[in-house]
């Protein structure tokens, strides 16, 4: 596996899964602009990996900006000043790779190919600039998933886009038109299977185990921005794609789609639509396994020894 990632509090956790699930190997981690600062993303990274991983793992740090290099408002409100629920942490001795992300996304899956899941966790930036210089990745990979998007047009940072495609909606032009066939896990599908409630994330924090105890500190700001808002329940939009590409079962429904994405300068920009007819461009996972998803999360935080 090779994970694309802006690492804030519910990629960490989603890095954990990973780490944790004793089913894949995570041969490297690349970088991407998107919730936080770019620096704050690379060292959020390095730290989980150094605290959490059996083995080395390089961190390849990728695009500062969007394909259109654009502005954008970062998400301190969701994930904290330091991205990780103002746990602020130390400064991990782990070094980042000087190699650029594009460049070693390139090399990995060419020196294997057809063997790599590759899931993105953010804007799809790093991943659209390796297809740029090499056109062939999509049939080299053996899978991508991609959380983001809303295909029902519901959004988190506009009333109709979801963050990671309205960040770098050219990046998501790219991946859709090149032939890759995503996996797409939208935000949609997170408000009601990649919720958990306020209790469940009591009983999780309360496990004992260190794995525990850094999920209730990177989740600690999610907890007061879902509690501002009235939600009662937090949201891990992250975990859930994590999930569904270590246990495939997590999705229930999949429909193919022919998917469009809009890059204009309105307020549609970022949001994505489905359609029933064309040639279809994505695979959407329209239902998912609230119960098989808490599960896995339950089992990386307890893991048995």
């Amino acid at each position: 596996m090779i994970i694309d990632t802006d690492t804030a509090s519910d990629d960490a956790i989603a890095l954990l899964m990973a780490l944790k699930s004793g089913e894949v190997k995570v041969d490297a981690i690349t970088v991407v602009c998107g919730n936080v600062d770019f620096n704050t993303h690379v060292r959020n990274a390095l730290y989980v990996v150094e605290r959490f991983s059996d083995y080395d793992i390089p961190v390849y740090p990728g695009c500062k900006k969007p394909l259109a290099l654009r502005s954008w408002s970062h998400a301190y409100d969701v994930h904290g000043r330091d991205g990780m629920g103002n746990s602020f942490f130390p400064e991990p001795g782990k070094k980042p790779e000087e190699k650029h992300a594009a460049y070693a996304l390139v090399e990995l899956i060419n020196s294997r190919p057809g063997e790599y899941t590759l899931v993105a966790l953010g804007p799809l930036t790093n991943i659209a600039v390796a297809t740029c210089i090499d056109p062939e990745l999509p049939s080299k990979i053996k899978e991508l998933i991609v959380m983001g998007g809303s295909p029902s047009m519901r959004g988190n940072i506009t009333p109709v886009a979801e963050f990671n495609w309205w960040v770098d909606p050219e990046a998501v032009h790219v991946i859709l038109q090149s032939g890759f066939n995503p996996l797409i896990i939208g935000w949609d599908l997170t408000l009601e299977a990649g919720a958990i409630s306020f209790e469940e994330r009591e009983a999780l924090a309360a496990l004992g185990t260190e794995e525990a105890s850094f999920f209730k500190q990177v989740t600690s700001q999610l907890l007061e921005y879902s509690s501002r808002q009235g939600l009662g329940r937090i949201f891990l939009p992250d975990p859930l794609a994590m999930a569904v590409a270590l246990e495939g079962e997590v999705a229930k429904r999949v429909e193919d789609r022919l998917l469009y994405i809009d890059r204009s300068d309105t307020i549609m920009r970022g949001s994505s639509v489905p359609f029933t007819k064309g040639q279809p461009n994505a695979r959407i996972c329209v239902e998912a396994d609230n119960l098989l998803f808490k599960d896995l999360l339950r089992k990386t935080l307890a893991p048995e020894k």
